[in-house]
């Protein structure tokens, strides 16, 4: 891994960050839709050290101080979530559903796949 920015935050020399196309699309999309076409989206180290630019002066300016309220505008204090309860029905669903993402990956589903 290389950085595409230096200590003083300018691009260096590295080609950038290479995304290919099929990389973001199931296997059956990318083989019907790009056949053997090797799309690519490339983005410079210094279109990145702009996007990083940007992201940390946004980030900043953001956390900056407190946001406050019409004085007219009352903050309730956030009702306490309850616990989770399981009952038998519930158990029963989720072992149901357990039992069949086992049978899936055994039955070598594609589609369903553990990453």
């Amino acid at each position: 891994m290389r950085s595409f920015r230096d200590e003083q935050g300018n691009p260096t020399d590295h080609e950038g960050l290479r995304l290919q196309l099929r990389d973001f699309a199931y296997e059956e999309l990318a083989h019907n839709e790009l056949a053997d076409e090797e799309r690519e989206l490339v983005i410079s180290t210094r279109q990145l050290c702009e996007y990083l630019d940007v992201a940390e002066t946004m980030g900043g300016v953001e956390s900056l101080g407190e946001h406050s309220l019409r004085p007219e505008i009352k903050k309730g204090k956030r009702s306490e979530t309850p616990p989770e309860e399981l009952n038998l029905s519930d158990e029963a669903k989720y072992t149901k559903q357990e039992e069949r993402a086992a049978k899936r990956i055994a039955d070598g589903d594609s589609d369903y796949g553990v990453t």
